[in-house]
């Protein structure tokens, strides 16, 4: 499953089927995901034709980290209070596979 969103010219459809193959999990997980990805705007539903990655720029990305929609979440087991942050550093923006 190749994961550089940016190294293809065309858009990026999601196969929920082959996400699910490939991560392990059935399909309902994967169908949650994509629902909050695309209400968070990364992911967008074209009516007939299926799910596609929206690309965004770093800025685009960093601007939503540090937005009021960022969700902290509380890693299992952790004690009450502790949450998960995420860091945003100024190097390029990559995927790995």
């Amino acid at each position: 499953m190749d994961a550089d969103i940016y190294g293809h010219r065309e858009g990026i459809r999601l196969d929920e089927r082959q996400l699910s193959l490939a991560l392990g999990v059935s399909r309902t997980p994967i169908r949650e995901a994509m629902m909050l990805l695309g209400r968070e705007g990364f992911l967008r539903t074209v009516p007939r034709r299926g799910i596609f990655i929206v690309r965004k720029t770093k800025k685009e990305i960093v601007e939503r980290l540090r937005g009021p929609g960022l969700q902290r979440s509380e890693p299992p087991g952790a004690p009450a209070g502790e949450s998960v942050a995420v860091s945003v550093t100024s190097s390029p923006v990559s995927a790995s596979a």
